[in-house]
């Protein structure tokens, strides 16, 4: 089954890595991202990432 990306500042992934707006996240293997990605980038829950809510901060603030 593919998930899609649910959160608006989720760009792409490789291999190891998450390419987010806010930052490229370096994970130790592919399932810890796969983990991540689950629980936020792919989820609902979006809005409870660190990285989401710094970028939150930023646009408001414009």
């Amino acid at each position: 089954m593919k998930y899609y990306a649910k959160c608006p500042f989720y760009v792409d992934m490789k291999n190891k890595q998450l390419v987010c707006e806010a930052k490229v996240i370096h994970f130790p293997s592919p399932e810890d991202r796969a983990c991540w990605l689950s629980m936020h980038c792919n989820s609902w829950n979006f809005k409870i990432c660190k990285f989401y809510k710094e970028l939150m901060k930023k646009y408001d603030s414009i």
